[in-house]
This record gives structure tokens, C-alpha cells and sequence, in this order.
């Protein structure tokens, strides 16, 4: 039986809750806010029995190595490019926060990978759910999940050319509590900067990490795949590609090849 989760409060009563384990942050934060945790900020867990990432993919992440954790948020619905800007949103808040605690040069990938010195730091996974809480409107939830590698240093085979963390570029150890504090102020303050710049000023704030021109991205266009080099990101938030017969393209949804 797994122990019970910590609570952490915020000035305003909404909380964070802490688990030593849970099978994904994304399912118990979505779980608890549906059965009406109105106030709910966050899950974070120092393991996942099944964390997951974009496209299903594991995230490889020892036990109190790595911050795991989901954050509840607005859909910003009222914007037709919301699902867009909420992943660069969400890359742009992990890389700030970086870059405020240590002396790192953090890098984007489009959408959202975290690069320290080429090598992918974290990621993120966006799913979207409605709350329908009792004499409220239907409200259109992101769950934004993110996996930052704070203090591993030794990976499977798989990964140990391209994955790196906070203590492999800084040289030191790190609290994960300290890192979540710093996520989650600059993912709030990257959120507030969302809702009152044009999606021009926010995207252009995003270039200023952007490492994504020249990447190799696999899509879709007219239901076949299609491969083309990255040409830089729209004001939408869209992925501008090139593809190898000449057209150009933007992409919502595409998957990176080196």
C-alpha cells in the first residue's frame, strides 16, 4: 500500500502533493482534480511505476533523481493555437528556470525539449481533460507533465549519447524540491506572459533559446509521412519545414530525427 502524499500550500490555499511513488503524476493529477481537488496545483513523485512520454515513450528516471511531476492549468481555450503555445510554454518555463538557478545555457528543440549542451535535459507531455465540478461550467484542464533530469549521471546504452542533467552540465548535486520551486514560478510567470503578449512577442521570447533551424523532423501531409528540415518556429507556434522536395510546410505535429 503506497504511503500517503505530502501537501504543500501556497500563499493562496492551492497545494502541491508529494508521493514517494505513483504509476504516472499525469493520472493522479488528472484523477484527483476530476473527483473535485478544485485546488489542486500539482502532482510530483520521486518515482513513476509508469511514467510515460510523447508518443508513449518511457522517461528514464532513478528513484529521487529526477523532478516528475504534473502541473493542472488552464487550456487557454479562448486561443485557436492553444495546444501549441502551451507546449512551447512549457519547454520556455523548464529552460528559464534553469538558467535562473545555474550557470547553464539551456537550448529548445521544438517543441519542448530541454537541451543542455546538445543533450536532451527534459521533456514534456500536454494532455487535455475537462473537470466538471458541481454548480461550475465545464472547465478545459491541461495537465502538464514534465520530466528534468536533475541528478543522473549514468544511463542505459540507449540514451548515453544524447540525454545529460542538471548535475552532469553543473558539476553538483542538486535539490529536486529547489528545482520544482523554480519550475513552477517560471511556468506561472511564462503562463501570465502567454495570456497578455501577441503570440508574435511570446514566440519570439521562445527563439531566444530556439536550437530547432537545421533539425530533421518526420510528419504528415496529406495523411503520408513526409521528412523535412526545420526552418524555424511561427508566430503560431507551428514548426516551419522544408521538405526535401523543396515545399514548405508547417507542421503542429512532428517528431524529430537528429
Amino acid at each position: 500500500m503506497r504511503s500517503e502524499p505530502r501537501r504543500r500550500l501556497d500563499a493562496n490555499g492551492a497545494y502541491m502533493l508529494d508521493f514517494t511513488e505513483v504509476d504516472s503524476t499525469q493520472d493522479e493529477a488528472r484523477t484527483r482534480r476530476m473527483s473535485g481537488e478544485v485546488r489542486l496545483l500539482g502532482v510530483r513523485a520521486d518515482y513513476q511505476t509508469r511514467g510515460r512520454g510523447q508518443r508513449g515513450a518511457t522517461w528514464y528516471a532513478p528513484r529521487g533523481e529526477a523532478l516528475l511531476v504534473t502541473y493542472l492549468v488552464p487550456a487557454e481555450t479562448d486561443r485557436p493555437d492553444s495546444s501549441a503555445m502551451l507546449s512551447l510554454v512549457a519547454g520556455l518555463a523548464i529552460a528559464r528556470a534553469i538558467e535562473r538557478i545555474t550557470d547553464l545555457q539551456p537550448a529548445l528543440r521544438w517543441p519542448n525539449d530541454v537541451l543542455i549542451e546538445g543533450r536532451k535535459a527534459a521533456g514534456v507531455l500536454i494532455e487535455r481533460f475537462i473537470a466538471r465540478d458541481e454548480g461550475a461550467e465545464p472547465m478545459d484542464i491541461a495537465a502538464v507533465g514534465i520530466g528534468l533530469n536533475v541528478n543522473t549521471t549514468e544511463w542505459p546504452d540507449e540514451l548515453a549519447q544524447t540525454a545529460t542533467s542538471i548535475r552532469s552540465g553543473t558539476g553538483r548535486i542538486w535539490s529536486v524540491m529547489e528545482v520544482e520551486a523554480a519550475v513552477r514560478a517560471a511556468l506561472m510567470e511564462t503562463l501570465r506572459f502567454l495570456r497578455e503578449a501577441s503570440p508574435a512577442q511570446f514566440t519570439e521570447r521562445w527563439r531566444r533559446y530556439d536550437q530547432t533551424i537545421g533539425t530533421r523532423y518526420i510528419t504528415s501531409v496529406e495523411n503520408q509521412p513526409v521528412i523535412g528540415i526545420a526552418t524555424g518556429v511561427a508566430d503560431s507556434g507551428s514548426l516551419m519545414l522544408r521538405l526535401e522536395n523543396g515545399d514548405d510546410v508547417e507542421a503542429t505535429s512532428a517528431r524529430h530525427l537528429s
